[in-house]
């Protein structure tokens, strides 16, 4: 969890507090790791399930804009960041990005909160989690 916390502390969101697990809210690594589920057998690595998480978080932050920017966004994330890879590639990169947003809407459409950074170590039983990730504001 140190690691996560210096990410988040240096990250592009300026100095930040990391809170870990507030009370009422529920484990933003548990919620990723449902999410991707039904994708997670398709990864046969660390680095593979990494990119699976980045694009499951890519995803996951655009549901939570309004369609417009959340094309912007994507353009910007698939298309300029991925400088290099085949248009084909980012075709196919864009359409599973558009299927998690899809599950995004449909089945965690209740939780509001962005996902800022993620961790990913191996462990002896698997791979362990940490998600960094905004608060649920409060209603009103």
């Amino acid at each position: 969890m140190s690691k996560l916390a210096e990410k988040v502390a240096l990250g592009p969101l300026g100095p930040s507090k990391l809170v870990v697990n507030p009370p009422g809210q529920e484990r933003m690594s548990d919620v990723l790791d449902d999410f991707v589920s039904p994708y997670a057998d398709s990864a046969a690595t660390k680095e593979e399930f990494e990119t699976l998480l980045t694009l499951a978080i890519t995803a996951w932050n655009a549901a939570l804009l309004p369609e417009a920017e959340r094309s912007q966004m994507l353009e910007e994330v698939l298309g300029k960041g991925l400088p290099g890879f085949p248009k084909s590639l980012r075709k196919d990169l864009r359409a599973f990005v558009d299927e998690l947003i899809i599950r995004k809407l449909t089945h965690f459409a209740a939780n509001r909160r962005a996902i800022v950074d993620f961790t990913l170590q191996e462990t002896r039983a698997g791979y362990h989690l940490s998600v960094a990730s905004t608060l649920e504001s409060p209603p009103g």
